[in-house]
């Protein structure tokens, strides 16, 4: 056996589900987790200044993992996500504005990503081979639109238990339970350096009182990246 680390492979028993058809599906967000400040792509070759980032993860109301039968396990809804670069409210172009607006349209929770677990709405997905290898497919999400009224009222709920990490009040339960690559995504943020959450990362006591828990576990947890072939679509 080599004793070369990097020539390794992970053995995974994990089998990714095939991706959705293209189209509009009802879902809530699972997931509302803030990634700090991040680096930004160019645009047309010129820099763009970094922006804080959040990555929300939506758990599909009728679509649902299969278990050993084939059957849907109604217990494991699928999951899609994305993350973005935030916005003020007042930039109508910006995709956190249209996400915004979109599930809360009546600014019931004042323009608080946070509060948005939870709440109806309808998610639009493509599906996209892989750059890496076009025989695979992913779902991403294109868009998302506001729920009528009368079909949100229809609505069961969340399966999975809901989660929200604020990057500037860290909550390390919730940092704890949150994927290794996205734990690290938040790691490389340009603020990262000298935060609450470094120092209570490296087993300080520097920090505030958690903002909120995770609630207790449930179904399997996953999640999408909108720019990585490194994705976890359930």
């Amino acid at each position: 056996m080599s004793l070369n680390v990097k020539t390794m492979k992970t053995e995974s028993n994990y089998v990714r589900p095939p991706a959705l058809g293209a189209g509009t599906y009802p879902a809530f967000p699972v997931q509302i987790l803030g990634l700090g400040l991040q680096e930004q792509r160019p645009f047309k070759g010129e820099a763009k200044p970094p922006k804080q980032e959040v990555m929300i993860t939506y758990e599909l109301a009728d679509e649902f993992l299969m278990d050993e039968e084939g059957e849907e396990d109604l217990t494991k809804p699928r999951w899609v996500g994305e993350d973005f670069p935030m916005n003020p409210l007042d930039s109508d172009l910006a995709k956190s504005t249209h996400r915004y607006n979109a599930i809360d349209p009546d600014m019931k929770y004042g323009g608080d990503f946070s509060k948005l677990v939870g709440v109806p709405c309808l998610l639009v997905l493509s599906a996209e081979p892989s750059k890496k290898d076009p025989d695979v497919v992913y779902n991403n999400v294109k868009g998302v639109n506001t729920m009528r009224a009368k079909d949100a009222a229809k609505m069961t709920g969340l399966v999975n238990p809901s989660k929200v990490f604020d990057f500037y009040s860290p909550d390390m339960e919730v940092f704890n339970s949150i994927p290794e690559w996205i734990q690290n995504k938040m790691k490389a943020s340009l603020d990262y350096g000298g935060s609450d959450l470094e120092a209570l990362v490296n087993g300080g006591d520097k920090g505030k009182e958690p903002a909120g828990k995770a609630k207790e576990s449930g179904a399997a947890e996953g999640g999408e990246s909108k720019d990585s072939d490194d994705k976890v679509d359930w």
